[in-house]
């Protein structure tokens, strides 16, 4: 049995056994991974001065694919969340990495080889499903997530810590395949481990629905990129000429955003002239 440092953040143990902590260095947690003698260092590219926490892990088809949570927790959307390709063994240098990417900003969440979960601290919360439209997930009295992770091996299984409004924490899984939530409670003290305890909640108590769609998908039933909804949605559609990219894209959360009636006066002018 392995005990966890002292000073270890957000635990994470894969279905194959890989355990990944956060760990001070030089004050800053940064993902390491314990290698069967001690903890080691994920190398990730990130800066120094870049935060690491809440990683999930995977390994299929001979990759290993780790997703964190890293940048400036101080700074306002200085966080997003990140992915790890990597063959064979994980990386202990940057030179080692297959691949790393910025999936989309959030403060929470996770990617597995087949679904991108995520949210930015509140709700909703984002589900991207392969092969499928993009989904939200909503516990009303959630006014805070402070993890979302997947149950090892089945990250179909969205695990989802928070607080809710008075201020007490909560930990809560719900299926996808189910569609059914449950409050999780241990005796132990840590709600995610073996002994835990289900305790279904109400249809009532929350929600889940279908995110709006692009326009492009509308009209010729092709997808958009799922990582990045709004920025990809933006760059297929204006490619095609539409404007108006989805129902939820505003100014502030896509680029390429122009309202509709930006839109009219422009083509008003230009029949003027």
């Amino acid at each position: 049995m392995i005990s966890l440092p002292n000073d270890a953040q957000m635990p994470f143990i894969s279905a194959d056994n890989l355990i990944l902590c956060s760990l001070p260095v030089n004050g800053i947690p940064k993902l390491h991974f314990y290698d069967g003698e001690g903890w080691q260092r994920l190398a990730t590219s990130l800066s120094e001065e870049a935060a690491e926490f809440a990683p999930y892990a995977e390994f299929k088809h001979g990759i290993h694919r780790v997703s964190f949570i890293g940048g400036d927790p101080a700074v306002p959307n200085g966080l997003a969340l990140y992915r790890i390709l990597s063959e064979s063994q994980l990386p202990l240098h940057s030179s080692d990495i297959m691949n790393i990417s910025a999936v989309v900003r959030a403060k929470c969440g996770f990617v597995s080889e087949f679904l991108t979960v995520y949210a930015d601290g509140g709700n909703p919360v984002y589900i991207h499903e392969s092969k499928r439209f993009r989904t939200i997930l909503e516990f009303p009295d959630a006014v805070e997530y402070t993890q979302i992770t997947g149950s090892p091996g089945n990250p179909g299984e969205i695990i989802l810590c928070g607080l809710d409004a008075s201020q007490q924490s909560f930990t809560r899984k719900f299926s996808l395949a189910g569609n059914r939530a449950f409050e999780m409670s241990s005796p132990n003290g840590f709600p995610m481990d073996k002994d835990a305890v289900f305790q279904e909640i109400s249809p009532e108590r929350y929600s889940r629905c279908e995110a709006p769609k692009c326009r492009f998908m509308e009209d010729t039933g092709r997808k958009a990129f799922v990582n990045i909804p709004c920025r990809g949605n933006a760059i297929i559609c204006r490619r095609d000429g539409h404007l108006t990219h989805t129902h939820n894209c505003n100014s502030n959360t896509c680029r390429n955003f122009e309202s509709k009636e930006k839109t009219n006066q422009e083509t008003d002018a230009v029949a003027a002239h």
